[in-house]
């Protein structure tokens, strides 16, 4: 029994763009808002430019800001807390 083409679902997936091509950076991308936290905040610069450092890197930058934020989440609270 032959039923016709199948519907597969779209097959737009956007503009074809060349393989191995470096992504143009998103000027656009709106500066996070501060916390109320300077360390916080610190730390979270350190994401800042993410875009623009090869994706080798991007692991060891994500694990460098979640260790400095979990020192942060670790002494919240405490009145020995040093700033």
């Amino acid at each position: 029994m032959n039923m016709g083409p199948m519907n597969t679902g779209p097959t737009d997936m956007g503009p074809m763009t060349d393989v191995g091509a470096e992504p143009e950076p998103d000027v656009s991308r709106p500066a996070l808002p501060p916390t109320g936290h300077p360390e916080v905040d610190e730390a979270l610069d350190g994401l800042r430019d993410l875009d623009t450092v090869e994706v080798t890197e991007h692991a060891a930058r994500f694990d460098r800001v979640h260790g400095i934020l979990r020192d942060i989440l670790s002494t919240a609270g405490r009145e020995d807390r040093e700033p």
